[in-house]
C-alpha cells in the first residue's frame, strides 16, 4: 500500500495561517530557526511546513506566493518579490538606519560622513510610497550608547587607516601603550579594523613581533603610510586563512590569556534576568543548583577584562572557581572598601559647641 502524504491536523492549520500572516508583518521574512522556537517545532516539521507553502500557495495566475531563501542555517521563509515591495523597502532600509545608529559615536569621523552620505543617497532610490512610511524616522529609531569613545579629534588617523585597511598598505605608527612609557614606533600591516563597546582597535601584525596584536585606535599618536625608495605605499597580503574571530573567540573581551574555567554565582534574583537574556560568552551555561540558586559557568581566555566585569556587580556576583580569581576580586574589593570608608568624626571636647 502506498504511504500518502500525512494529513495536515487543526494544530497544523493554525500554524500555517500565523506563519502566512506573520510574513506579511514582517517583509524581509522569518529565519527557520525562529519558527522553530515560536512554535516548538523540530527542524524536519518547519522544513516540511516550507516545503508545503512554497509549492501550494499560489496567486490568481499561479505563481509561488512565498519562497525559501538561504541555505543551511540562514534559511528564510519569505513571501516572493517582498524585497520589490514598498512596505518590504521601506521595512529594509529602517533596519540598515537602526544599524547606522549603533555607529553613533562614529558620527565626526569619515567613517560616520561616509554612513551618512550612503543613507542619503540610498533614500534617493526608493519610491515615494516607501520614503514616506520612512518619515521622521529619526524620531522613531535610538539608540542609547553605553560610554563611547570620542573619535573626531582622530579623524585623519582613520582616513588613514581606512585606506590602508582597503588597499592593503603598510602603515607607520606611533603608539602610546597603557602602562605608560615611551611611545613605540612600527611598521605595521592593518588586518581588521574592530569595534568593541564603542571603542576601535586595529588588529595585525608589527614588525616587533611575529603575533597578531591588537592597538586601540585612540592611542595611536601618529599613522602615516610606509613608503619605499620610491615613495609608493608598500603593500601586504592577509595571511591565508587568516579571520579574524580566531583572536577572539573564547577571550572575555580582547586581551587573551590562558584557558580558564570560571564558575560564577549569582547573588541576586534581580541580576539573573539581566545575565541570562544576554550573549555574555560563546560558552556561557546557566546552571541551577540544589538550594535554588544559579551559577554561570564559562571556558574563557584570560580573566583581565573578566576581572573588571565581575567587578562591576559588586557583591551580586561570586566567584567560586578559579581560587586565584576568587582572590584577586576578594583583594579588590577590600580595597574598594578602604577607598569608600568615612572619616571617623571628632569627639566633642571641653569647650566645643555641639550642633544639631
Amino acid at each position: 500500500m502506498t504511504r500518502g502524504h500525512r494529513q495536515p491536523t487543526y494544530p497544523a492549520a493554525i500554524n500555517f495561517a500565523k506563519i502566512v500572516y506573520g510574513l506579511f508583518l514582517t517583509p524581509i521574512g522569518i529565519s527557520f530557526a525562529h519558527l522553530q522556537k515560536r512554535f516548538d517545532l523540530s527542524e524536519r516539521t518547519v522544513m516540511r511546513y516550507a516545503d508545503e507553502l512554497a509549492k501550494n500557495l499560489k496567486d490568481d495566475v499561479g505563481r509561488p506566493i512565498v519562497e525559501i531563501s538561504g541555505t543551511g542555517e540562514n534559511r528564510r521563509l519569505r513571501l516572493v518579490g517582498a524585497g520589490m515591495r514598498s512596505e518590504g523597502t521601506a521595512y529594509q532600509a529602517a533596519s540598515l538606519y537602526f544599524a547606522f545608529r549603533t555607529l553613533e559615536f562614529l558620527s565626526k569621523t569619515v567613517i560616520g560622513e561616509g554612513i551618512e552620505h550612503f543613507w542619503d543617497e540610498a533614500l534617493k532610490t526608493l519610491k515615494t510610497p516607501a520614503q514616506l512610511r520612512l518619515r521622521d524616522i529619526e524620531r522613531k529609531f535610538h539608540v542609547v550608547p553605553y560610554a563611547p569613545k570620542d573619535y573626531a579629534p582622530h579623524e585623519d588617523k582613520i582616513d588613514r587607516i581606512m585606506r590602508a585597511l582597503l588597499m592593503q598598505w603598510r602603515l607607520k605608527l606611533i603608539y602610546r601603550r597603557v602602562g605608560g612609557g615611551a611611545p613605540r614606533d612600527h611598521r605595521f600591516a592593518p588586518y581588521t579594523l574592530v569595534e568593541y563597546r564603542g571603542g576601535l582597535y586595529l588588529l595585525g601584525r608589527s614588525d616587533r613581533g611575529k603575533d597578531v596584536i591588537y592597538l586601540a585606535v585612540e592611542r595611536i599618536e601618529s599613522a602615516e603610510f610606509d613608503c619605499d625608495d620610491k615613495g609608493d605605499p608598500i603593500h601586504f597580503a592577509l595571511p591565508r586563512g587568516y579571520k579574524p574571530e580566531k583572536y577572539t573567540d573564547g577571550a572575555f573581551g580582547l586581551i587573551d590569556g590562558p584557558i580558564t574555567e570560571v564558575e560564577l554565582l549569582v547573588r541576586s534574583d534581580d541580576s539573573l534576568p539581566y545575565l541570562s537574556s544576554r550573549a555574555i560568552h560563546p560558552t556561557q551555561r546557566f546552571v541551577k543548583r540544589g538550594d535554588g540558586r544559579t551559577v554561570l559557568k564559562m571556558r574563557v581566555r584570560g580573566t583581565t577584562e573578566l576581572r573588571n566585569w565581575i567587578m562591576s556587580f559588586g557583591p551580586w556576583l561570586e566567584v567560586l572557581k578559579p581560587v586565584e580569581l576568587r582572590a584577586e576580586i576578594a583583594q579588590l574589593h577590600r580595597e574598594a572598601l578602604a577607598a569608600c570608608e568615612l572619616p571617623a568624626e571628632p569627639r566633642a571636647g571641653r569647650g566645643s559647641v555641639a550642633t544639631r
